[in-house]
Formats: structure tokens, sequence, C-alpha cells
């Protein structure tokens, strides 16, 4: 998930292939937004 661009990117087929989206979230469910984690290894 790219919080930035509301991108969700989603590795599948042992790692052969990747399903992009676009993400728009309907509601909000916590407090407090978790930690944006490391980058994408793919570009």
């Amino acid at each position: 998930m790219q919080p930035e661009t509301g991108t969700l990117y989603v590795g599948f087929d042992s790692g052969n292939a990747l399903a992009i989206f676009d993400w728009i979230p309907t509601e909000i469910t916590i407090d407090t937004p978790l930690n944006r984690g490391p980058d994408c290894a793919y570009s």
C-alpha cells in the first residue's frame, strides 16, 4: 500500500505477477495510522 497515492500492490504467482489497484477507504477504522513500512521492491 502506498498511502500517498492510494495505490495497492498485490504480488502473486510466486513473485512473477503484480496486480495494481487504486484504493479509496470507505471509512476510518483505526484511530492512529500504522507506520508506513518499507517501500515496494518493484519499480
